[in-house]
């Protein structure tokens, strides 16, 4: 799964003394499915991003805000505004795959056109502690890929007058 990239990416971040952090990547997972066309599994491809420590450098109005769920929100927001794409990001608990592994009352899914398409959230507490990760609360978001390219709109570029 993308979220143990992403937990693995934050602890030795942490470890290594770097507070503040934001990672993405695109990758891909795969899903037992006897019914593939390889006989095995499918593979989806997914955009993932991990953000823990500040959300902005320091400025001298005093101390930055913490990267939090909202944060990756407002991220997920706009790239849809970009995209063309009307999300709907809506609190449910284990709607996604990856539901499980984020805090139970800090998470929500990301839907569009009636069908989840991704997850936001915090790491759950637990899994933090098992991995050592402290005085952070990293939080963590997920698209599928697909959407992203078969989804979007194509923007119509209109030159500055």
């Amino acid at each position: 799964m993308a979220s143990l990239s992403g937990r693995d990416c934050v602890r030795k971040n942490k470890h290594r003394g770097l507070q503040n952090l934001k990672v993405y990547e695109w990758t891909r997972t795969f899903h037992l499915n006897p019914d593939a066309q390889n006989g095995v599994c499918d593979e989806v491809l997914k955009l993932w991003a991990v953000v823990s420590g500040a959300e902005r450098t320091q400025t001298w109005q005093g101390k930055a805000p913490t990267a939090s769920p909202l944060y990756l929100k407002g991220l997920v927001s706009e790239i849809g505004v970009k995209l063309g794409l009307n999300f709907q990001i809506q609190v449910e608990k284990d709607t996604h795959v990856v539901g499980p592994l984020l805090h139970p009352h800090r998470q929500a899914s990301i839907w569009l056109d009636g069908d989840c398409v991704g997850v936001i959230g915090e790491f759950h507490p637990q899994i933090c502690t098992d991995f050592k990760i402290k005085r952070v609360r990293p939080c963590y978001f997920e698209l599928d890929q697909s959407v992203l390219r078969n989804g979007a709109k194509a923007v119509a570029y209109q030159l500055p007058s």
